[in-house]
């Protein structure tokens, strides 16, 4: 692969273009690196935990009914962490989303989450 082709790989995703540049100074490593670690797709997991695993647990502290609902709920990973603490509680997800939509559906089915329901909606209907 010539130099160039790499560099076009690179402009692709910043992200990758960022990590590239600060973790590894030889293409040998990014090439390597790269085939390993799906590193955007875990980065965005591990943000997102450390956002909602605090939010999470302090809501199923706190909540008392037996439903609750998160709209705008993406791919579910609010819900997702509620539903670890407490398997009680019927949680809904609701988001203009088609795509976050599937996204949450087969991961609550991969996770088995029966109490977990997730529904596309605009907002004004």
């Amino acid at each position: 692969m010539s130099r160039k082709s790499k560099q076009d790989k690179l402009k692709k995703s910043p992200l990758k273009k960022i990590i590239v540049s600060k973790l590894f100074l030889s293409p040998i490593s990014y090439s390597i690196f790269n085939s390993l670690f799906d590193y955007e797709k875990v980065f965005i997991k591990w943000f997102f935990y450390k956002l909602y695993n605090p939010i999470a647990g302090e809501i199923s502290n706190r909540i008392q009914g037996d439903s609750l609902i998160d709209v705008g709920c993406g791919e579910g990973f609010l819900l997702f962490e509620i539903c670890k603490r407490n398997k009680e509680i019927q949680l809904t997800g609701v988001d203009i989303s088609r795509s976050m939509i599937k996204k949450a559906r087969k991961r609550a089915k991969k996770l088995g989450y029966k109490n977990v329901s997730f529904f596309v909606n605009k907002p004004d209907k």
